[in-house]
């Protein structure tokens, strides 16, 4: 089971990052992700979870609007597949914040 300690204890758990999955379910399983993500009217970053069943088929379970950001964490797993580093993800992260700040109080008229 994947519980409190497999999730924050380093090395107990095996991670496939990313993901052993055909192109084609990859590639279904990353547009699923992105609509749902854009559907939520998600701003930033987000983790999703899915499973693929045995015909080869992604299917959605949930979204994850403040994943964690630790060292165990499955954001910065995924980044550091990408060649993103803990660092670079963190100030990507504020960045785009910041940004996203300044344009909604320009909207607002602040």
């Amino acid at each position: 089971f994947y519980d409190y300690s497999s999730k924050y204890t380093p090395g107990a758990t095996i991670y496939h990052i990313p993901a052993r999955l055909k192109d084609e379910v990859l590639k279904e399983a990353q547009a699923i992700t992105m609509k749902v993500h854009r559907e939520l009217r998600c701003r930033g970053f987000s983790r999703s979870e899915l499973i693929v069943d045995k015909q080869g088929k992604a299917w959605f379970i949930e979204l994850n609007t403040i994943p964690g950001l630790t060292k165990t964490s499955l954001l910065p797993k995924a980044a550091g597949a990408a060649g993103i580093s803990f660092d670079e993800l963190v100030l990507t992260i504020l960045e785009e914040t910041i940004k996203d700040e300044k344009t909604r109080k320009r909207k607002n008229g602040a």
